[in-house]
């Protein structure tokens, strides 16, 4: 018969920790030792210490950011299960030089350190730009949704606060009326009171939760002027959609990535949507890698799309694509495969002022950005002087807007406007040209290249490192811990990319 030794792991033992063997070379522990050790300037963390002259030794910043970029780049983010990581994982005892650090202490440096956590988030993205891992040609942006440490069950508007606090106190009216009727008539299920009681108990607690913020609450206003909802936990969080079609309380968080090996460059929480994040997301990656974004290419989809957004791009030299909601339908790839809804069209074909015409130039550009050939440069109908633009034959055939601007196929002649001479110009506005050029096949081909930018920063930080939701509250301190997220993220691409070498 085989004999094997038999394992104890019910039997504890003393071991001793040696730091340089509990780190192992290469490690992400390791990396983020020598970053914080030897890289980074830690001096806007300790700005806020003042115990030189008196008053007990305070926890080091270093030591702190440690553990606590250590525990998140495991999926971690409890200010409890840092501390016991401190007290009895062997890596974290190294890390943090055998200190104790407790919960509170943790939780507050990440709560009060936003301001530090942005430095600290810009000194890497240089780190990653000195290391060659930023290649600076090609950057793509987008936003996902965290989950905050809010319940989506607590927002609404202030009518929704009335409503919910009139029931709670009639309610209460209700039962303690059916009470006093039951005592007169000596008929009381003493279990059915005893439940009753509790229930009355917790509507007056929710009666009172809602007494203060009903006096003092205002309500949001949304970009048409109706009244968006508010969370009384949170009230910074937003209510969001989530792809499974249900809603959930959070924040939105964006960024910036570079193409070469998907290095988070610039990176907020939105404080609205992802529109209103663009431009000053822009603006922080120009100054966090001292360029300037001329003729650089930036990709966005759909959820960034505005006249501000497209204007801003044009009016820099920024090479960006762009995508609008109806993209797809305009691309003959996917003809057919989308779901047909209702449209939402005020007209059924477009109409003259669809049609972008240059005085100046004397030309023509249809709804699609097709270039119109002039098929009469002067004629007079009814005693006014009009140049008449016809659109190519085959561009006609081939469009993917035809239902909208012809009522039947085209067969001899594409689509005929005519514009009456002396008027202002109408040129293109740079939010169609920006739909020409995303619908081009080197616009296509560009804008193919967002996903494999963007969306793996997004899985590496939500999927492996499983950093989903974030434990603070209010858009300041979320905006620090996001961007620990994307700390722990660039630090990873330093690990495995960079050649790194202590000075």
């Amino acid at each position: 018969m085989t004999n094997f030794k038999k394992p104890n792991s019910s039997q504890g033992v003393f071991i001793s920790v040696i730091p340089d063997e509990q780190l192992t070379e290469g490690s992400f522990d390791h990396t983020v030792q020598l970053l914080i050790d030897e890289v980074v300037d830690l001096s806007p963390f300790e700005a806020d210490y003042k115990n030189d002259r008196g008053g007990a030794p305070a926890y080091p910043p270093a030591v702190l950011l440690k553990v606590i970029l250590a525990a998140y780049s495991r999926g971690i983010t409890s200010s409890r299960k840092i501390e016991h990581l401190c007290k009895h994982h062997t890596v974290f005892m190294c890390l943090s030089g055998f200190l104790t650090p407790d919960h509170s202490t943790i939780a507050a440096f990440v709560s009060k350190s936003g301001k530090a956590i942005e430095d600290l988030f810009v000194q890497i993205v240089m780190e990653c730009d000195y290391l060659g891992l930023i290649g600076g040609n090609s950057f793509s942006i987008d936003g996902t949704k965290l989950s905050s440490n809010a319940s989506k069950e607590q927002s609404g508007t202030l009518a929704d606060f009335e409503r919910k606090y009139k029931k709670c106190r009639h309610a209460v009216r209700f039962l303690l009326k059916q009470h006093r009727e039951e005592d007169q008539q000596g008929c009381v299920d003493t279990d059915r009171r005893e439940r009753e009681l509790k229930r009355i108990e917790k509507l007056r607690s929710v009666a009172r939760k809602l007494k203060k913020p009903l006096a003092e609450m205002e309500d949001k206003l949304g970009s048409q002027g109706k009244p968006r909802k508010t969370n009384l936990i949170d009230p910074d969080s937003q209510t969001m959609m989530s792809g499974a079609g249900g809603a959930q309380q959070g924040y939105i968080g964006v960024a910036i990535g570079d193409d070469k090996h998907q290095v988070i460059t610039a990176a907020s929480v939105a404080e609205d949507t992802e529109q209103q994040s663009m431009i000053p997301l822009l603006n922080q990656l120009e100054v966090n890698l001292g360029i300037e974004l001329k003729n650089r290419v930036i990709l966005a989809d759909a959820g960034f799309h505005s006249h501000v957004n497209v204007d801003y791009c044009f009016d820099n030299q920024i090479d960006a694509y762009i995508a609008d909601g109806k993209m797809r339908k305009r691309n003959p790839v996917y003809d057919g495969q989308e779901d047909k809804k209702p449209s939402t069209r005020k007209y059924k074909y477009f109409r003259q002022e669809d049609f972008y015409y240059d005085e100046e130039t004397n030309t023509c550009h249809c709804p699609a950005g097709k270039i119109m050939w002039l098929a009469s440069d002067d004629y007079v109908l009814k005693g006014q002087r009009y140049r008449r633009f016809e659109g190519y034959l085959n561009d006609c055939k081939t469009c993917p807007l035809q239902k909208q601007c012809m009522r039947r196929p085209p067969n001899k002649q594409g689509r005929q406007v005519s514009k009456r001479r002396g008027v202002e110009s109408n040129p293109p506005r740079p939010i169609d040209l920006m739909k020409d050029k995303v619908d081009t096949p080197n616009g296509r081909d560009m804008y193919a290249g967002r996903i494999g930018t963007i969306e793996p920063i997004f899985a590496h930080i939500k999927h492996t490192m499983k950093l989903r939701w974030l434990s603070l509250r209010g858009r300041s301190k979320v905006n620090g811990q996001w961007l620990l997220f994307c700390l722990v993220h660039n630090m990873v691409k330093i690990q495995r990319y960079g050649e790194y070498e202590p000075g």
